[in-house]
């Protein structure tokens, strides 16, 4: 998939609830871009409405969910718990400013993110309320 369509099928998915990122679908496409570079050769956007959306303290009573599935080499057992801070990378040549970037977005429009990974895949659920 290029890098445009893959941006369209992310304002797609987030057209109709209250959240914008930056207008180009960042947030899904820097998902995306972890996954191409874990050697993903598939990756899949499903969307679907969810309710009763706990995130810790955070309970969302309708939100769209968006997930991203790769079959990529998965995220390492030592960077799970710390996956979403600034500054954590697993690249050489990684910032480690995508997800966390991704994280603030979600939450500056009362959304959360969770995610499972194991080897050959993951699976990162974006939920934004409606």
């Amino acid at each position: 998939m290029t890098r445009p369509l893959l941006a369209a099928a992310a304002l797609f998915a987030l057209a109709g609830c209250n959240a914008r990122d930056d207008g180009n679908g960042s947030t899904v496409l820097s998902i995306d871009r972890n996954a191409v570079e874990a050697g993903a050769s598939r990756i899949r956007v499903i969307t679907r409405v969810q309710h009763r959306v706990e995130l810790g303290a955070l309970m969302l009573r309708t939100a769209l969910r968006i997930d991203v599935e790769d079959n990529g080499s998965g995220v390492p057992e030592a960077l799970r718990d710390r996956l979403f801070l600034p500054l954590v990378t697993g690249k050489s040549e990684g910032t480690g400013f995508g997800l966390a970037t991704t994280l603030a977005i979600v939450e500056s429009h009362g959304g959360g993110m969770r995610f499972q990974s194991e080897s050959g895949r993951s699976v990162f659920s974006l939920f934004l309320a409606l």
